[in-house]
């Protein structure tokens, strides 16, 4: 992702922590907490063309596809809309130098709701169930990359680009989101057979839209845990490749 010096900026400090609101658990053990499923959507509607892969490495799980062509102010609109969704700070400008950026959304729904929460007098109860994490990912390129001299510089911004698409995806599947999720306060609270959400609160802290999009559950997946692992992981890719920024400075004829 980009800016100057680096491809994908850092975070300014930590985004917005959600605090969690609590049911009151009865005595019996936590049993029935969610399942949780994956489901990857990528913005890019194309997939790369075989003849631009071969300049490009692509990371095992991670599907090629043809990058989104974008002014620098189009970058900058894209990276300040991501920062305002997942509330972080982002001090981009068009006087950064943006050559190339993944864009990502996180949604959180109930695939059935209906028969996952079941309510009993004043309080809903948890009945089990898949809880699917809907992860949107677009990779971003400076429009100033796309001619036929400059085809190595893209090849370069989608090697490191895909890295981070590559962690993206990771964060969400079993390797990490999931496992987080099950070890969170909210989650434990709130959704096992012994919770008790209380039927006041239900909609704001569990029901949200209608199928948990727009939930406090959403909220504390996306913005206590999500959001934070992404921050981590691409300054950490950052700190590991610094020759990315400097290579792909010099095919832009701004390093």
């Amino acid at each position: 992702m980009g800016a100057s010096p680096q491809i994908r900026p850092l975070v300014r400090g930590r985004p917005a922590r959600y605090p969690a609101p609590m049911a009151q658990p009865d005595p019996t053990p936590l049993t029935n907490l969610p399942a949780f499923g994956t489901r990857i959507v990528y913005q890019n509607p194309d997939a790369l063309p075989r003849e631009q892969r071969r300049g490009v490495s692509v990371p095992q799980g991670v599907e090629a596809r043809r990058p989104i062509f974008r002014s620098l102010a189009g970058i900058v609109l894209v990276k300040q809309a991501r920062a305002q969704r997942f509330d972080y700070t982002s001090q981009d400008t068009l006087a950064t130098f943006a050559v190339g950026y993944t864009d990502t959304d996180l949604a959180v729904s109930f695939a059935d709701f209906a028969r996952a929460w079941r309510r009993d007098g004043e309080f809903w109860r948890f009945c089990g169930g898949q809880v699917q994490m809907t992860l949107s990912i677009g990779v971003y390129v400076d429009e100033r990359a796309n001619a036929a001299a400059r085809r190595p510089c893209v090849d370069m911004i989608l090697t490191h680009e895909l890295l981070h698409v590559r962690d993206e995806i990771d964060i969400v599947t079993t390797n990490w989101l999931p496992t987080a999720a099950l070890a969170d306060a909210f989650v434990r609270a709130n959704l096992s057979s012994a919770a008790r959400v209380p039927a006041a609160h239900f909609d704001e802290w569990i029901r949200g839209s209608g199928d948990g999009r727009g939930s406090a559950f959403e909220r504390r997946l996306r913005h206590n845990l999500y959001i934070v692992e992404s921050s981590d992981r691409a300054a950490a890719l950052h700190r590991s490749r610094p020759q990315d920024m400097r290579n792909i400075g010099r095919c832009m004829g701004t390093g």
